[in-house]
C-alpha cells in the first residue's frame, strides 16, 4: 500500500541523546519535532527549572516513506531505532501531533502540562 501523504513515525533514542538525534536527523533533511516541556516534578530545591523532552527517549519524525528512505535512521547517532507493531513502522496519527502542539507555548515553544499538584507525605495512588 502506497502512502502519498507524509506519515509521522516514532524514533526511539539512545538514553538522553534525544538532541543528538534530533540534530543529526534534521541534518539529513529530516523534518522532526521533539515536544518539550518544563518538569513539573523537580526538586524544590533546584534553582533552574528543568527543560526536558515530554516522551524521554523519543521524538517524531515526518517523511513520505515510500519516497525518503528511512533506512538511515537507524544508524544516525543519537538514535537507537524506530517504533515498529511486528515488520510494519508505527504511524503516528496527525492527531496526536495536533494535540501537542495546541499545548504549546507560543513564545517559548514548550509543551503546557497541567500537573496534578502533589505535596510531600500526600497519599498517591498509582493506576498505570
Amino acid at each position: 500500500m502506497s502512502h502519498q501523504q507524509p506519515s509521522w513515525f516514532a524514533v526511539y533514542t539512545k538514553p538522553r541523546q534525544e538532541q543528538i538525534a534530533l540534530e543529526n536527523l534534521e541534518r539529513q533533511d529530516f523534518d522532526c519535532f521533539l515536544p518539550m516541556a518544563i518538569n513539573p516534578y523537580q526538586r524544590r530545591s533546584e534553582k533552574k527549572l528543568r527543560v526536558e523532552p515530554l516522551f524521554p527517549r523519543y521524538l517524531f519524525l515526518n517523511a513520505i516513506a515510500d519516497q525518503q528512505s528511512l533506512g538511515p535512521v537507524r544508524s544516525t547517532r543519537g538514535v537507537a531505532t524506530l517504533v515498529r507493531f511486528g515488520m510494519e513502522l508505527a504511524r503516528l496519527p496527525e492527531t496526536v501531533i495536533e494535540a501537542i502542539n495546541r499545548r504549546r507555548d507560543p513564545a517559548s515553544g514548550l509543551v503546557r502540562l497541567d500537573p496534578v499538584p502533589v505535596e510531600p507525605g500526600d497519599k498517591v495512588k498509582v493506576f498505570d
